[in-house]
């Protein structure tokens, strides 16, 4: 069985706007999306970035040694087509 990451970051964000609301209704509203409405927008610089080239990704994806590689030295990373993968792990693709 896969375990799949988890996101504590969400919970933190969904408690900090609950708490936001309560101590000031005025300013803040009771969705992160309500303040944040320009998340939305086609035109928003996506924040999405691929991984940077590692030294181990040469060794097969399902090794350790793949999965303890580190970025190379200076950093370099092909961007690619900036995306929004919603719903989607990657480790769905490591493992399938």
């Amino acid at each position: 069985m896969i375990k799949k990451y988890r996101h504590p970051h969400i919970a933190f964000a969904a408690l900090e706007v609950y708490l936001s609301n309560m101590a000031m209704p005025s300013k803040c509203s009771e969705t992160w999306l309500q303040n944040n409405p320009h998340f939305l927008d086609a035109d928003r610089i996506t924040t999405d970035t691929p991984f940077p080239v590692m030294a181990n990704d040469a060794e097969p994806m399902t090794s350790l040694e793949h999965w303890l590689g580190h970025p190379v030295i200076p950093w370099s990373y092909d961007s690619g087509d900036a995306r929004a993968v919603e719903g989607e792990f990657a480790t769905e693709y490591y493992f399938s």
